[in-house]
């Protein structure tokens, strides 16, 4: 491939230039669409499935002289591989320069839990008198992940990676009354605990959820922080009206909500549903987006 310091001759042909350009999309999508699927040991059926098209349509979308690939279509597959996309414009001397660099880990980039994880090998498991007693993993430091859960005589104990610790009592897990009741428990993932009582009966224990019992401080942070989004939206939804010239009666008779409604949400009294944002939005001719921060 040529460098930024070999573009010349062809390189001053337009089209040349522009039919490399199509060349390295076309062949380069192909290649990282396999690399990625390869690499997680995904049939091209598994990749199918994640994404929600045919087994073929993969097949057809990791050939090198394929053109149907649209960005949807790339977008859904990010999804699937639960990775980044960039579309972006550049110089052909940095398009050039990428390309002669091109290494294994350009090409096939770490998912989000990837990127999370330090290292995963098979969750280790203790096995006590009462059953299974814990199960841990291995993860960068974060405060909402964790990383051991231990199964004790009054409910599940939790560390997280940031160090800190605390029980989730039997009385806050409805479908397992005690030790007794609990006949699995495994971390999937850094972000949630599974547990499974006698009946087999999957219960889901969210990091957010069992960080309230091991972090004092967390639940006035996350109320903090919603007070502080509550009062932003309010400043915003206020001036966007005023700056209309809008009573708060004409605004909220546009938006189909009541006018005690909105006084609330501008006073920041009341958070509203995505819905009642959106019909604001609609209604002051303004995207949600600028609801939410200021230009």
């Amino acid at each position: 491939m040529p460098t930024a310091l070999e573009m010349t001759s062809d390189w001053q042909d337009t089209e040349f230039r522009h039919l490399y350009l199509s060349a390295h999309i076309k062949e380069l999508i192909a290649l990282q669409i396999r690399t990625m699927r390869e690499k997680r040991e995904w049939t091209q059926g598994d990749l199918g499935a994640r994404a929600g098209m045919a087994q073929e349509r993969i097949c057809a979308m990791e050939d090198p002289g394929y053109s149907g690939t649209t960005l949807k279509t790339l977008k859904r597959l990010a999804a699937a591989f639960d990775v980044a996309l960039i579309v972006r414009f550049c110089p052909f001397s940095e398009l050039t320069e990428w390309v002669a660099n091109l290494n294994p880990d350009k090409i096939t980039p770490l998912s989000f839990e990837q990127e999370s994880i330090h290292s995963v090998g098979s969750a280790t498991t203790a096995v006590s008198n009462h059953g299974l007693a814990s199960v841990s993993v291995q993860v960068k430091n974060a405060d909402r992940m964790m990383t051991q859960a231990s199964a004790v005589e009054d409910g599940i104990e939790i560390v997280f990676a940031d160090g800190c610790k605390g029980l989730v009592p039997f009385a806050e897990i409805p479908e397992i009354k005690d030790l007794s009741e609990l006949a699995g428990m495994e971390i999937p993932n850094p972000y949630e605990v599974i547990l499974r009582n006698q009946s087999g009966e999957a219960v889901e224990l969210p990091w957010d959820f069992t960080r309230h019992y091991c972090d004092p401080f967390y639940r006035p942070r996350v109320e903090a922080i919603d007070r502080k989004g509550t009062e932003v939206l309010a400043a915003r939804v206020r001036a966007l009206r005023e700056a209309q010239n809008l009573t708060q009666e004409q605004l909220a008779a546009a938006a189909g909500i009541g006018r005690v409604t909105l006084v609330r949400i501008e006073n920041g009294e009341q958070s509203p549903r995505f819905e009642t944002l959106a019909a604001l939005a609609q209604a002051l001719g303004r995207p949600v987006r600028e609801l939410l921060v200021s230009s």
